[in-house]
């Protein structure tokens, strides 16, 4: 089910609380995690109920998070920005679609963007987006407890090719939603209507535990390597050490013996005991630069990955 999902171009989730609706959100965004990279897929993160989504915005996927909404039009922009740059690239080399990182703009909860104070502001942006994005890569994935027309425009509803109807309240929210009644039947915990473009379909939503939410976040969190002492495994010094040890030391040790068996063959005995002090400098300046030296360096690790930042801006300091 979810594979099928993640190929939806914008999907609209409703239902009344304790139908499912975080379940469903929640076990799309990790599934949208675990069969991509974050270099592949970015997620914008819009949490005005501040429970949800904060987890996933310390992940390495997580590309903006806001919890109010005087800041989601500022959020809106940079995607709209996003958006026509990708479309003057598609118009040079002549594509349809872009075919580089997705990013999925994931809202929870919908409602609570439309009754704000900039409510207008924030539907004109999100409708724009919703016409626009599909082809230039960015999706918008909401899910709401009022479906209804009062509080969610129709004009916005039905620019979400896909919806997702839970237990609702009524009859009337369900046709609201996706243009059939039915939903207000619903019984069972995680069964739901789906309305695409094949038609309409029931799908029973997989459940995920917290328990699975947090393995993911953690499995894919940003993480600091703090500066410290090197019996922390974690550490800067520990990880400059084991360079040290095993790459660097090595290397000044096996260039002196060359040099030295050189000058032996030849004769220079006395030569290569002046090497001794240059030999003895070698060592403490691989030292002193690499290792003594807190500053020589910072590295963040994102997932797997190192990437170079600022000294001294992004670096926790550890108790020896």
């Amino acid at each position: 089910m979810y594979e099928y999902l993640m190929n939806a171009p914008h999907i609209l989730i409703g239902g009344t609380t304790g139908s499912g609706k975080s379940v469903l959100l929640n076990g799309i965004i990790c599934e949208l995690m675990e069969s991509s990279t974050a270099s592949k897929t970015r997620f914008y993160l819009i949490d005005p109920k501040r429970v949800e989504l904060y987890p996933y915005s310390k992940t390495e996927y997580c590309a903006g998070y806001s919890e109010e909404a005087e800041e989601v039009p500022a959020l809106l922009d940079t995607l709209i920005d996003t958006i026509n740059e990708r479309f003057e690239y598609m118009r040079n080399e002549g594509l349809k679609e872009y075919g580089g990182t997705r990013i999925y703009v994931v809202i929870d909860e919908l409602a609570d963007l439309m009754i704000s104070d900039n409510a207008k502001e924030i539907r004109t942006k999100l409708q724009k987006i919703l016409q626009i994005g599909r082809a230039a890569g960015v999706h918008i994935i909401a899910a709401t407890q009022a479906p209804n027309r009062e509080v969610i425009p129709a004009s916005l509803v039905l620019n979400f090719t896909d919806r997702i109807a839970l237990r609702c309240l009524s009859s009337i929210e369900s046709r609201q939603l996706i243009n059939f009644a039915g939903a207000e039947k619903i019984t069972g915990f995680g069964t739901a209507l789906y309305l695409s473009s094949k038609g309409l379909d029931t799908i029973e939503i997989p459940y995920v535990s917290a328990e699975d939410i947090k393995k993911v976040c953690d499995k894919y969190a940003v993480r600091t390597i703090e500066w410290g002492s090197d019996k922390n495994e974690n550490s800067i010094a520990s990880y400059r050490k084991k360079v040290l040890n095993k790459t660097l030391l090595p290397a000044v040790f096996i260039a002196y013996f060359i040099i030295g068996l050189s000058l032996m063959f030849t004769g220079h005995y006395v030569l290569w005991l002046f090497t001794l002090p240059l030999f003895y400098k070698a060592i403490r300046f691989v030292t002193a630069n690499y290792y003594d030296d807190p500053y020589a360096g910072t590295y963040y690790q994102g997932g797997a990955e190192y990437q170079s930042v600022i000294p001294g801006t992004e670096v926790k300091e550890t108790e020896e």
